[in-house]
């Protein structure tokens, strides 16, 4: 039987870096890697906006992005 394993978390921050020379928008992308995966989502939420808040750019988004391991 498959279960899931060894899972990872990350705190992805998407930031408005103005516009491309087509006119569309550019993004930058912060990834803060090995997060606690016991983390709650109101606590990474908080952790991101504080992050994001020493950051120069307008923030887009908050992301958490979640990896595990299939195995059986």
């Amino acid at each position: 039987m498959a279960e899931l394993k060894n899972k990872k978390v990350q705190l992805k921050i998407k930031l408005n870096d103005g516009q491309g020379k087509n006119g569309k928008p550019k993004y930058k992308n912060l990834v803060y890697k090995d997060i606690d995966a016991s983390i709650s989502d109101e606590n990474l939420l908080n952790l991101g906006k504080k992050l994001a808040g020493l950051q120069k750019l307008e923030v887009e988004d908050i992301y958490k992005v979640q990896s595990e391991m299939v195995v059986e």
